[in-house]
Parts: structure tokens; C-alpha cells; sequence
């Protein structure tokens, strides 16, 4: 869960004012190349309410580099205009759900994953951004509409290479359509 810089405390008291979540830090020796990034964040888990328990870690929006907040924010579809949701979210929300679901839009939230990579040379950052290069297919064109004026020569020499190895990745050999990472 990512909330405005400042909120984090607030966001955790009021998650556990009512009951349905409790605070779940990790152990020391619980963090590993995947988990180290959510070290100095507070983990919050779902009360007997749900089941299967639901984990969740709040971070300020400057972690990610979506601060402000409200201007990184995908605003939602009317009921008029034709949108697709991906079966993953499909899956899990109705329509009348994800009007109400605040999401980062692509480029901030991509923009702040490379540069989480870059200063921190964090693993699952780089993943995610291979994913997401991946799974929304994203290529040179792309890039050069929604972020290269407004990057860094680092963050946008790591996602040019992202996106031009992207083929690469693909695997010719089973039922793969975009790459081996996603169907």
C-alpha cells in the first residue's frame, strides 16, 4: 500500500483502529534478497476476518517516486468508456471495485522502480521492471512518449536496455506469446 508522504503512521493506526489488521513486522533473519526492500516499513496482516491471511507493507509515495500521490494516479474509467482489466484483476474485483481502487499510473510507477534499482541495486525492482516491460510490452516508442524527457540519463539508459532485450526473453519453444516471463 503506498500512501501520501507523512501518512504512514496514520495509515497504520487507522488500519488497526478497527480491528481488521494487526501489525506483522518481520524478523531480523526474515529478510532476504526479495523482502529487504520492505526493511524500515511497517507489515500488516488481515485479523481472523479473512482466509487465507492477507500481508501487506505500507511505504510513503516517495519511495516509489509517486509523490505527489494524487498527480501519479490512474483515474478511474467511467462506466461509458470501453477499458479492460487484465484476468488477474478480473479475477479478484468487479468493475464497480477497481472504479474505486486508486492505482499508480505506468510511467511514474516504472519510472520509480528503475530508480529504486539504480540507488539500491535491489533485485526485485529489476524483476518488476522486467515484468512490466514484459507483460504491458513495452517498447522504445513507448518509452520515448511517456518518459524520456522526464528521466534522468541512468534511469532512462536501464529502461532502453530493458525494453530492447525484451526479445530476447522471449521463449520460442512453448506456448509463450510475449515472453518467457509472461504469457
Amino acid at each position: 500500500m503506498c500512501v501520501p508522504v507523512g501518512s504512514v503512521a496514520v495509515a497504520c493506526n487507522l488500519l488497526c483502529s478497527n480491528g481488521l489488521f494487526e501489525e506483522s513486522p518481520l524478523a531480523p533473519d526474515d529478510f532476504n534478497n526479495y523482502t529487504e526492500y520492505m526493511r524500515g516499513f511497517p507489515r500488516m496482516q488481515t485479523t481472523s476476518w479473512a482466509a487465507p491471511v492477507m500481508t501487506l507493507v505500507i511505504f510513503p509515495a516517495d519511495f516509489f517516486e509517486l509523490d505527489p500521490l494524487e498527480k501519479s494516479l490512474v483515474v478511474a474509467p467511467s462506466s461509458h468508456v470501453e477499458s479492460h482489466l487484465s484476468k488477474e484483476v478480473a479475477s479478484e474485483l468487479t468493475r464497480g471495485d477497481f472504479a474505486h481502487l486508486p492505482l499508480p499510473r505506468l510511467p511514474p510507477l516504472l519510472r520509480g522502480l528503475v530508480q529504486l534499482h539504480i540507488s539500491t541495486r535491489d533485485d526485485p525492482a529489476i524483476i518488476a521492471i522486467e515484468q512490466m516491460v514484459d507483460g504491458m510490452n513495452l517498447g522504445e516508442a513507448w518509452v520515448d512518449r511517456n518518459l524520456r524527457s522526464r528521466c534522468t540519463d541512468d534511469v532512462n539508459e536501464l529502461i532502453t536496455r530493458q525494453t530492447k532485450d525484451r526479445l530476447s526473453r522471449i521463449d520460442y519453444y512453448s506456448d509463450n506469446k510475449v515472453t518467457c516471463h509472461i504469457v
